[in-house]
């Protein structure tokens, strides 16, 4: 007994197989990825007061409150765990977009975890005053406006 296959569209079988190796060239951009992260409201883009805050500004006395490195152990368990199971059997691209879309909101609860239980150096006096002026009480460093972790985001796109 022989079977006969009658393709229908004969370049379905190389497109998915271009999807398929496209699909290892795609990353998670995890933090304030440029286009995706609103500016403060004078302006001033929230990856470079999340860099000011994560390094230090010697020039402007901020010390280095380095939330991204607190967030990384939470934020490896589970890229581990994707990647265990993207090694368990082949994916098609839609699991591997799906597996890269968890990654990437695993990472952005990871980094808003660590700003708000990290440990880091207190705030200054003069940073408690001015935000008793603004009408903030709240001594938690990095939290003032909370405009910084409501940023928080994540992108899944091609590698550049």
């Amino acid at each position: 007994m022989t079977a006969t296959i009658k393709h229908t569209n004969p370049k379905a079988l190389r497109s998915i197989y271009e999807r398929m190796k496209t699909a290892g060239s795609r990353v998670v951009a995890v933090g304030y990825p440029a286009g995706y992260a609103q500016a403060y409201p004078d302006g001033t883009p929230v990856a470079e007061v999340a860099a000011q805050n994560v390094f230090g500004d010697p020039g402007m006395n901020i010390p280095a409150r380095d939330f991204m490195s607190q967030a990384r152990p939470g934020m490896m368990k589970w890229q581990k765990t994707i990647s265990e199971k993207v090694n368990e059997q082949p994916l098609v691209t839609t699991q591997i977009e799906a597996l890269l879309n968890t990654l990437g909101e695993k990472a952005v609860v990871a980094i808003k975890d660590a700003i708000i239980n990290g440990t880091y150096k207190p705030l200054s006096e003069y940073t408690l005053e001015k935000r008793l002026e603004r009408g903030n009480a709240s001594d938690t460093p990095l939290i003032d406006t909370s405009h910084m972790i409501r940023s928080t985001t994540y992108v899944v796109r091609d590698k550049d």
